[in-house]
């Protein structure tokens, strides 16, 4: 069982068989439109452009890690409470020695998007919420899912999420800023038209540029 289960903790985030369609893909497409647009926005103004790049990162970063799973998966994403209670009564159990301040399980339902598995603890304070795809449930047994709930909720306890948000944050700036001195170099060497073509606004390209990164 605990080999079964480590290759299923593997393989549960790579998300294969993703069916994207619906909300979850206009949502997605245009956050790419706006990222890009707002990122060639800002490069066209010119100074120290990389800078405030990384510090409206920085707030975006945050929003993707934290408030996303709770404000925006929802919207095309069906949570409901636990449909095994017992299993939930365990889970909580769990969680309650490792003073994580839970009162639900969550079940989301993933099986119509994906056949990969997984489980989360995020949120802060009273948006915390821990979460067990239906995957999960239809193809682990409760050994298994257990196993995959204290792994889970040993990242929380841990505060890799923190940490994971931290690391994004800094290797953002660094590769911003790493970034940004030889866009300057080739700027001054080949014109500061580099990577727009003469007639083409920057808003065609971050539509165009979405279209392929989507297909």
């Amino acid at each position: 069982m605990r080999c079964r289960a480590a290759t299923a903790f593997r393989r549960r985030r790579r998300g294969a068989g993703w069916r994207t369609g619906g909300l979850d893909f206009i949502i997605g497409y245009v956050t790419l439109v706006a990222v890009y647009a707002t990122a060639r926005w800002i490069m066209s103004r010119g100074g120290r452009w990389w800078l405030r790049l990384w510090l409206i990162s920085v707030p975006f970063t945050l929003f993707m890690m934290y408030v996303q799973p709770v404000v925006i998966d929802p919207l095309y994403v069906k949570f409901e409470e636990l449909s095994d209670p017992v299993l939930e009564s365990a889970i909580l159990d769990l969680a309650a020695k490792a003073d994580i301040p839970a009162d639900r399980v969550y079940e989301a339902h993933m099986s119509g998007k994906t056949n990969a598995i997984n489980a989360y603890v995020s949120g802060i304070g009273g948006s915390l919420r821990i979460v067990l795809w239906d995957t999960a449930l239809a193809r682990l047994d409760r050994p298994e899912i257990m196993q995959m709930m204290a792994h889970e909720m040993g990242h929380y306890v841990k505060h890799h999420l923190e940490w994971s948000a931290v690391g994004a944050i800094g290797s953002s700036f660094a590769l911003l800023w790493i970034g940004g001195g030889i866009y300057g170099i080739v700027v001054r060497t080949k014109g500061r038209g580099v990577g727009n073509p003469p007639g083409v606004r920057p808003q065609c390209t971050a539509a165009h540029f979405a279209a392929a990164v989507r297909f």
